[in-house]
């Protein structure tokens, strides 16, 4: 089966490389920038301004919107630029870096024709051609070869975009300095130029007949490129002057200009024969012929043929004054050499017409590009931090031959994405804090930020990335707090973390285990020998107590302020926090008073205690824990009661932080000496005499009659 659309055979090898300045339509367009009604984008690629082509009306901008990197130069006046389409006029040459890449902002899902032009003209005075490579995303697109100075070549190719940006880049081979002249993307119809697989490139595209001009936009409504070919001896051209209607269902639609001439063969008993090859014979085809009759007097049939095989299954008598496209539906068969015959049947009073020719090479971008989660990431980095690696352009880990330096990267099967597993920006003069942009890179397993000017507090989602095994941010300005989480991965043998160099940066061990249950038993056995005791005390306390007051008024009626039982406790009326100031610090407070959590005291259900001064005053300061069991409303119930019960063997509160629910804490006295626990069994060598243990004893006692006397807690 067949159909139509592109140019380049080696049987017309002028077309390949339109090698005359005079060729004014050959052009192939570096114009990246304006996109008009029809979806157009035309750069010229070294504009210092945006213009109106004055041939085409085509708009056209400069390119400095979609590339940072290389020099824009004039080509010389004296090269005769008044038969050259304005879009050639300038370029931009790469003589820094390997890969150099412009950025293009396209429609997901677009099938665009995809042109880059170039133009050298001794525009650097050396007269020596470059040669260079260009690359579609990661994948080679084409190797890039002018004949002579004054050639001007265009590279095409149709593809669909998968994404919102399509990349462009021109990689030095070590042949000369790459440059560009213009880029253009043509949005076509879906329906038009399908393949079973993979991309095309334009191989040859003609305009059979008698025009000497190249054809492009306004005539061609996608601003195709179709070339005259270079003339046949056995063929002759005719014409119409009538229009022809291009008007297809699939949307090929070939200018009515080229349509409205076309070639026979001069032997009405020959065949017309199209050859072309291709170095690499591994290459596949399509190929796209179209047709329009110019008379009605005398028929006109033929067979395709391709390699001697029929192409077309049917006869072909083409429309009067109507474009018929004929064109492949697969790739024709590998082969070193490819032959299309047209050949005249039986009955047919005229020999076989061809109006124009489109024939396109087979392109597999096989090379997966980095996964896009990644892409985004390190491109914002690189944009928060302004880095300025001069091979951090394009694809950051494909091909893995031109990968960003500085980046270490992860490759599958060659089926899967590339990953980023590695990221060492050390010494590169970051600023600023640590992005959370770098929490995206979910595959990281090394990250070093060393040697720089970060400053800021070290973030909590270093602990969370599940794959990091190495991180380095020693030598910045870093401050305050470093996460427990990480702490405890660094106290793991999986983990290197390294924080040298970082004056105002803090770390706090987490509590240390029991190293043996040994220990355990004993104290355990000690501390619940004295939880019965002072259990004892207080029943016989409580009993007596209880005895005294038997006859009078209930508990609740019955205790005072300030009774012998209670002297020191007073139960103030309830105000809400609000009304409290004098009680209320900040957050900030809460960090200058522990000196940003440097001393751990100890861990509850409530969160950790932190030891703190405020002025010359020792407070111990509990801050609540996002994993707490306990709740902003249990924090507001206790901040209630404590402020209004005052006991002499009651823990005072001092003040309460409440700054949101990640925020929140409460500061009591700080008990210098330890509790109870500590001083029995502490083995700090403090003995305390009987006296002061049955002191103890009925202190405790207190405390628990107050507990049934106050609200509950």
């Amino acid at each position: 089966m067949a159909r139509v659309n592109k140019v380049c055979i080696a049987m017309f090898v002028c077309m390949c490389y339109y090698n005359s300045l005079s060729m004014i339509w050959v052009s192939f367009i570096c114009v990246l920038g304006y996109i008009i009604a029809s979806g157009f984008i035309s750069i010229d690629c070294g504009s210092n301004s945006s213009y109106t082509e004055p041939i085409t009306g085509l708009n056209y901008v400069p390119d400095s919107e979609f590339i940072n990197t290389g020099i824009i130069t004039s080509l010389p006046s004296s090269s005769g630029l008044s038969n050259v389409q304005k879009q050639l006029w300038n370029l931009r040459s790469f003589p820094q870096g390997t890969r150099n890449c412009y950025n293009v902002p396209v429609k997901v899902g677009t099938k665009y024709l995809i042109r880059a032009s170039f133009l050298y003209d001794n525009y650097d005075a050396k007269n020596t051609v470059p040669e260079f490579d260009l690359h579609f995303g990661p994948n080679l697109w084409v190797n890039v070869k002018l004949e002579l100075p004054e050639n001007i070549i265009h590279e095409e190719i149709i593809h669909i975009t998968t994404s919102n940006n399509a990349q462009v880049c021109l990689v030095n081979t070590d042949k000369g300095t790459p440059f560009v002249s213009a880029l253009e993307f043509r949005p076509l119809e879906l329906s038009s130029y399908k393949t079973v697989s993979g991309s095309l490139a334009t191989f040859l595209r003609l305009d059979i007949g008698e025009n000497k001009t190249f054809t492009r936009y306004p005539d061609d409504d996608y601003d195709r490129i179709w070339s005259p070919p270079t003339p046949v001896a056995e063929w002759v051209p005719i014409s119409t002057s009538s229009p022809v209607n291009n008007n297809d269902n699939i949307g090929f639609k070939a200018p009515s200009s080229v349509l409205k001439t076309a070639s026979t063969v001069a032997n009405e008993s020959a065949p017309m024969i199209i050859p072309w090859s291709d170095p690499d014979q591994s290459i596949q085809f399509y190929i796209y012929l179209y047709f329009a009759e110019f008379q009605t007097s005398l028929s006109r049939t033929f067979k395709i043929y391709h390699n001697e095989k029929l192409f077309y299954s049917e006869d072909l008598s083409p429309a009067y004054l109507t474009e018929n496209v004929i064109y492949s539906q697969q790739p024709f068969p590998i082969s070193g050499r490819h032959i299309v015959n047209l050949i005249r049947t039986e009955d047919s009073a005229l020999p076989p017409i061809l109006n124009a020719l489109e024939i396109f090479k087979v392109m597999n971008f096989e090379q997966p590009t980095t996964d896009q989660g990644d892409v985004d990431a390190i491109e914002s980095i690189q944009k928060f931090y302004e880095v300025k690696i001069e091979d951090w352009q394009g694809d950051p880990c494909a091909p893995e031959a031109l990968a960003w330096r500085a980046l270490t990267c992860e490759y599958d099967d060659g089926s899967k994405p590339p990953r980023i597993t590695g990221l060492n920006l050390s010494s590169t003069e970051l600023a600023g804090k640590i992005t959370n942009n770098i929490a995206n890179l979910l595959k990281l397993e090394v990250l070093d930020l060393s040697n720089n000017n970060l400053s800021g507090s070290v973030p909590e989602f270093l602990a969370d990335l599940p794959f990091l095994r190495v991180l380095n941010l020693s030598g910045n300005n870093l401050s305050g707090q470093v996460p427990a989480a990480l702490i405890d991965k660094k106290n793991k043998a999986s983990f290197s973390l390294s924080l040298d160099g970082n004056p105002n940066l803090y770390v706090t061990e987490p509590s240390e285990k029991k190293k043996s249950t040994n220990i355990l038993i004993p104290i355990l056995a000690a501390v619940g020998g004295v939880i019965i005791i002072l259990l004892i005390l207080a029943s016989i306390y409580y009993y007596f107590f209880r005895r005294r007051t038997s006859s009078k008024a209930p508990v609740m009626m019955m205790m005072k302020p300030h009774s012998p039982q209670n002297s020191g406790f007073e139960l103030q009326p309830p105000e809400p926090l609000e009304q409290q100031p004098s009680r209320r610090y900040s957050y900030v407070s809460i960090l200058e008073m522990t000196n940003h959590f440097e001393t751990l005291l100890g861990e509850g259900g409530f969160g950790k205690v932190y030891y703190g001064l405020i002025g010359n005053t020792e407070v111990a300061v509990k801050i609540l824990s996002a994993k707490s069991a306990q709740g902003y409303r249990e924090f507001q119930s206790e901040v209630d009661i404590l402020l209004r019960v005052h006991h002499r063997n009651l823990t005072s509160l001092v003040g309460y932080c409440n700054e949101g629910e990640e925020k929140m804490g409460l500061i009591y006295e700080y008990m210098g000496r330890g509790n109870l626990g500590s001083l029995l069994l502490g083995g700090k060598g403090q003995v305390l005499r009987w006296k002061d243990r049955l002191q103890i004893a009925l202190d405790s006692a207190q405390g628990l009659s107050l507990s049934m006397v106050m609200p509950p807690m």
